[in-house]
């Protein structure tokens, strides 16, 4: 079957001849133009004299007299015009530089399709005026008489943005097509005795529709859709497909277009040619394309081309992963070739996080101070690696441990040049000089960091650096982006802090990529699904053909709402859901295989289904399905099947458990087992230990150990007598100064002043204060004796045939009012009363072996122990106080009926278990343990 730009090729050249000097040819990529190009040359052994090519938008701005103007340019304008209708309201660039792109992406939809913006505003600002009325009469508040204001404004914007662009001879891109709408006959006469070809349009705007519709009656013109029965709506199924065929349908009736040239009726008749694949995971999709490759190639038929072959990602971000996985030979040791059609993006290249890392290092720098987190994510970059040079790599290392080692969330410059070995400091600190230049001035950053592009580069250079084959393309792109950014700055002097300019250089970054090398003629092609348009291939592998991603599915950005923009028929999510429809199916009906491939695992958003338009073909046209009845799954990635990790226990780990034995069992690291033995078999018979870090933070460990400081300082003034409530309300009023002392002595140099941490430090201070009232308020507290607070007991104990030490921190031990023992866990979290309970279905020791009821298990092992330790026959009773649940709960005790004898016997078997040579350490099955286990990067590899 010939292919749609073959086609294409085979009409010009029977039209027009060798001569197509005045001939233009509109096509909707420059993709399509290269491969038209090539099919011409390709059928033409004489001088051949190409048409005029352009895209649809080159077309449009060189025939518009507009030039079309930088987006962040536009934002500046924008914000000239705020300033001037705000007045004292202003609000600062870097906020307004979070709306205006918003801003502009609606005044771009109200133009490309020919909206009424006055109509529209005026219809949005009364919606706005709606939602905050209010039946009472009341008059509104100043937040939201400026929320109107700003609705009412933005016709104004509009209006404004349009007279100050105009006079530049500039606009934004719906701008520019209207504007060529609205003059269209005066804008086309230097086309007079041109013909000309649309090839495979689809989806036009509706000021597309105006242009091209205008050009179609006014010059001898002719149109090459790329249409299949199936969803142009007459095919034999009958089958009206209002979304892949939506728009060539609405540009047929809207040009009134008879006998459409080329109608296939390719997807209806094949059989036997479209495969589904489920994969697990992103890297399994990019194993088994790189396998299925293989297969391909092994079997190409002689004289076949291995560029008929594409593999399109729906995801965009597997572009990476894939560049690892393609083989890299064929049959005979031959090389094989590929043209990547997208570029690498330079916010995920090396230099890219280091600009991120070192901007966010900036802009939290305050008062001599910075985060020695931010400092070390920095350090630990590999930019900063090649600046520091492999002479300097160990005194980074020693650098980042003493960094850790002090312990300080926030350091100064002096401390930190002291961490400097005295060798090292002429060669470094020049460097972090740069780096810890306090926060400077947007030129001063931009001087800064051309000084260390230069230095980067001369440093590959003269060592022919290997560890970063895009370095070289990285630099070149950023030094373009300092250019740029300083020509977009020079008349913003003063008014940009670093903050607005992180903004506008982090939307440069997300336009800017990596060209890599390629012949986008030779070799398999890999691209995204907006490259394929107009081209065909034989063979295809789609990644990613997962719902939410193929069509991609979210949230529109817009401050027009779902309503209003329907009634103005203004673009909404279906006409992108329609538009990737279309492209899905065009790019299957010339194939001769396909490969549809999606991901199988599901994240805590669900997912893990395929798309919809796998379901659609399935059902519609089963026949195109290699296997009709099963569709084929992989459940591993291919050739790294990923069993459950299991660790035997030989010689040399029976030496680590009796050394854990004689060390001491704690009930943490019993639970531990309890929950994932594997992690057992890292954190306490390897003793692997949590990477250390320092927090910006209070993380939940700091957050309840200062709230168990707070309170043994308060209670151990009873300890060996009952409670006094009247004293203990006395300290109500110091919590908060107990809580200082606290957090200085184990979070050192955490502010808990501002941000996160200050919130974090009132919830800690009211869950203090809230115990002490519920304590001193409760009734018969008055007879409860402290006899322990924080008590460290470690014992020995002969269960089975193992000798084993068992330790424990219990918080609190108390004599109640009817002389019992009772011991007390405290808890920030969540508890329930259900969580000490045992059901009577099964029995305690089944219920405890699930691996479950970690609180209980906790509390019968501090039981057990206690009576180990004092000696007494009698179990203790046992409670929480869970200070988040505390005025639902209260004190929450066990519900035990048949007592807690049993326990002996299951701690007894579960010890055993530990040391049993037939029971291996093996991997959990629970995914909620492994997304918060520190081992998990181990289990992974």
């Amino acid at each position: 079957m010939k292919k749609f730009l073959e086609k294409v090729a085979d009409e010009i050249l029977k039209n027009y001849g060798a001569d197509n000097s005045r001939h233009v040819v509109i096509v909707p990529n420059k993709r399509s133009e290269i491969f038209l190009k090539n099919h011409l040359k390709e059928k033409t052994a004489t001088t051949l004299w190409l048409p005029e090519f352009f895209t649809i938008d080159e077309f449009i701005t060189a025939s518009s007299g507009l030039v079309s103007l930088d987006p962040i340019l536009i934002y500046f304008e924008l914000y000239e015009i705020h300033k001037t209708i705000q007045e004292k309201e202003t609000m600062p660039l870097e906020d307004f530089l979070s709306w205006a792109p918003i801003m502009l992406s609606d005044f771009n939809d109200i133009d490309l399709h020919l909206g009424d913006a006055e109509y529209i505003f005026k219809h949005l600002t009364e919606a706005k005026a709606i939602e905050q009325w209010n039946l009472e009469g009341k008059p509104l508040t100043a937040l939201q008489k400026n929320y109107l204001f700003f609705y009412r404004s933005l016709y104004s914007y509009y209006t404004e943005l349009k007279k100050r662009l105009a006079i530049k001879r500039a606009g934004y891109k719906g701008m520019i097509y209207r504007h060529l709408c609205e003059n269209i006959s005066s804008h086309t006469g230097k086309w007079e005795g041109f013909t000309f070809s649309f090839v495979g349009f689809n989806a036009l705007t509706n000021s597309e529709l105006t242009i091209f519709g205008y050009l179609k009656n006014n010059f001898a013109t002719t149109i090459y859709l790329d249409t299949d029965l199936y969803y142009l709506g007459t095919a034999s199924t009958n089958a009206q497909q209002s979304g892949a065929g939506r728009f060539i349908n609405e540009m047929i009736t809207d040009w009134g277009l008879k006998n459409i040239t080329w109608i296939d009726d390719a997807l209806t008749s094949a059989k036997n040619k479209v495969s589904v694949y489920g994969v697990a995971k992103q890297v399994g999709q990019v194993k088994f394309a790189g396998k299925k490759l293989e297969k391909w190639l092994d079997n190409l038929d002689p004289g076949a081309d291995s560029k008929d072959i594409a593999v399109v990602l729906a995801d965009e971000n597997l572009l990476v992963p894939l560049l690892h996985s393609l083989p890299k030979e064929g049959k005979g040791n031959k090389m094989i070739t590929y043209n990547v059609t997208m570029g690498y993006p330079l916010m995920q290249s090396a230099m890219g996080r280091f600009i991120q890392q070192w901007l966010n290092f900036l802009i939290r720098f305050s008062g001599n101070k910075f985060g020695t987190t931010d400092l070390i994510q920095l350090i630990n970059n590999p930019i900063t690696a090649l600046l520091l040079d492999d002479a300097n790599a160990k005194m980074r290392t020693t650098l980042i441990h003493d960094l850790l080692e002090t312990g300080k969330v926030y350091l100064n410059t002096e401390e930190f040049f002291s961490l400097l070995p005295e060798n090292k400091k002429d060669s470094v600190t020049l460097l972090f000089s740069n780096l810890l230049s306090g926060t400077p001035d947007v030129i001063r950053f931009l001087d800064s960091l051309t000084d260390l592009l230069g230095l980067s580069k001369e440093l590959i250079e003269r060592k022919g650096h290997t560890a970063f084959p895009l370095l070289k393309e990285q630099l070149s792109k950023t030094h373009s982006l300092v250019a740029k950014s300083r020509l977009m700055l020079e008349n913003q002097k003063g008014a940009i802090n670093l903050k607005a300019f992180q903004k506008i250089l982090l939307q440069l970054m997300r336009r800017s990529e990596i060209n890599l090398k390629g012949e986008p003629l030779e070799g398999i092609q890999i691209m995204g699904m907006l490259e394929t348009r107009n081209l065909d291939f034989k063979k295809i592998i789609v990644l990613s053909a997962n719902e939410g991603i193929l069509p991609k599915t979210g949230t529109m950005e817009s401050f027009i709402p779902f309503d209003i923009r329907h009634d103005n028929k203004l673009p909404l999510p279906k006409e992108q859901n329609d538009i990737y429809a279309y492209y899905f199916l065009r790019l299957l009906q010339r194939a001769e295989q396909v490969a549809l491939v999606y991901n199988t695992d599901s994240d805590k958003f669900g997912g893990g289904e395929k798309s919809r338009f796998i379901l659609q073909l399935e059902h519609e046209l089963p026949q195109i399905f290699t296997d009709k009845e099963k569709l084929i799954h992989l459940s591993t990635p291919v050739s790294e099947t990923q069993n459950t990790i299991s660790i035997a226990k030989n010689d040399t780990v029976l030496k680590g458990l009796k050394n854990k034995a004689r060390s001491g069992f704690s009930a943490s690291s019993l639970n531990v087992y309890r929950n994932c033995p594997l992690k057992f078999y890292f954190s306490e018979v390897l003793q692997l230990k949590e990477k250390q870090k320092i927090e910006p933070e209070i993380e939940f460990n700091v957050f309840g150990n200062a709230i168990h400081g707070v309170l043994e300082n308060i209670y151990r003034n009873f300890l060996g007598k009952n409670i006094d409530p009247a004293e203990l309300k006395k300290f109500i009023p110091k919590a908060g100064m107990l809580l200082d002392k606290e957090l200085a002595e184990i979070y050192k140099g955490g502010n808990t002043k501002t941000g996160k941490n200050h919130l974090i430090y009132e919830v800690a201070k009211k869950y203090i204060v809230q115990f002490l009232k519920y304590e001193a308020g409760k009734s018969g507290m008055s007879g409860i004796q402290i006899v322990g607070l924080e008590e460290r007991i470690k014992e020995t104990a002969r269960l089975g045939d193992y000798e084993v030490t068992l330790k424990g921190f219990l918080d609190r031990v108390e004599r109640t009012e009817t002389g019992d023992l009772r011991i007390i866990d405290y808890k920030t979290g969540k508890v329930e009363p259900n969580d000490l309970k045992l059901n009577t279905k099964t029995t305690e020791t089944e219920q405890l072996a699930e691996g479950k009821k970690e609180k209980l298990f906790q509390l019968l092992f501090y039981a057990y122990l206690y009576r180990l330790h004092s000696g007494d026959s009698a179990y203790p009773r046992l409670g929480i106080y869970s200070l988040r649940m505390l005025s639902s709960y209260g004190l929450i005790e066990t519900d035990l009926p048949g007592g807690i004898d049993f326990f002996e016997d299951y701690l007894t078997g579960l010890i055993a278990e530990i040391f049993d040579p037939s029971v291996s350490f093996s991997q959990t099955e629970d995914d909620r343990i492994c997304d918060y286990c520190d081992f998990k990067d181990i289990c992974n590899r």
